[in-house]
């Protein structure tokens, strides 16, 4: 499965790659790709391609919401962990095609999670800390990621629970934030499409 994975994630990849590439022929007869002969200038309804790079606010987003509170269940094995340290490298760029708005990325995340176990007076029966990381944060496999899970502690109460339930957690939030990240950057790109729309002639978006 995993040589299939990747297989099909280099396909995509070279697909993406040669269509940026064919854009320019491809549509070199049609009157909303030639930004250059229009009088106005504009990119007509976001017709041709058109990328932002928007890599530092993507890693920020992803790290702080999975070291916010609410990650794991306030109840059971996994109330008292928590996500010490969430650190997200990679790419990711807005990208328009045809009056389309979609998110880009190539993402790795490395946290750290820490936990204790206490009974009904307070006392602490367990301890357990480890890390995470997720090697690929991609839109072909958002729905499947990759955990690559460890601690020193493997097989107590504790680390089980993170290793079954934990990651589960942490995926969630990974899927969430990704999702609420492609509404805003539709929502901005149907912001900035109405406000070209409100210009007079002649004149093109800052």
């Amino acid at each position: 499965m995993g040589g299939r994975d990747e297989a099909g994630r280099c396909v995509a990849r070279a697909f993406l790659s040669l269509s940026r590439a064919l854009s320019p022929v491809l549509f070199a007869g049609d009157g909303r790709w030639i930004v250059k002969d229009r009088e106005d200038g504009q990119n007509c309804n976001n017709w041709h391609w058109t990328t932002k790079n928007i890599s530092s606010h993507v890693n920020e987003t992803l790290s702080a919401a999975l070291q916010a509170a609410g990650v794991f269940p306030s109840d059971g094995l996994l109330a008292g962990c928590k996500i010490k340290s969430a650190e997200t490298t990679g790419e990711a760029s807005v990208n328009n095609r045809k009056g389309r708005t979609f998110l880009i990325y190539e993402l790795v995340m490395n946290l750290k999670w820490e936990g204790e176990v206490v009974d009904a007076d307070g006392k602490k029966l367990e301890t357990a800390k480890g890390s995470m990381k997720l090697p690929d944060i991609s839109a072909e496999c958002l729905d499947d990621l990759e955990v690559e899970f460890e601690t020193k502690q493997r097989g107590s109460a504790l680390s089980e629970a993170m290793r079954k339930q934990g990651t589960r957690c942490v995926k969630d939030a990974i899927q969430k934030t990704i999702q609420g990240l492609q509404e805003e950057v539709t929502a901005n790109a149907a912001k900035e499409k109405t406000a070209a729309q409100s210009l007079p002639a002649g004149v093109t978006p800052s």
